[in-house]
């Protein structure tokens, strides 16, 4: 059992009223910290990416 939370933090710059480009920027982000060898359990996403406002 391991006692450590790996936790990663998205900073990106969002696309005003363009939810679906916000959308498909941020998981080619999420896809990187996946391939990546390392293990992550929670991912911090930038407030309201998903309205765009």
């Amino acid at each position: 059992m391991q006692d450590t939370l790996t936790i990663a933090l998205v900073q990106a710059d969002l696309l005003w009223e363009n939810p679906e480009a916000n959308r498909h920027a941020l998981s080619k982000k999420i896809v990187a910290l996946f391939s990546e060898n390392q293990k992550t359990d929670v991912i911090i996403l930038p407030e309201m990416f998903t309205t765009s406002f």
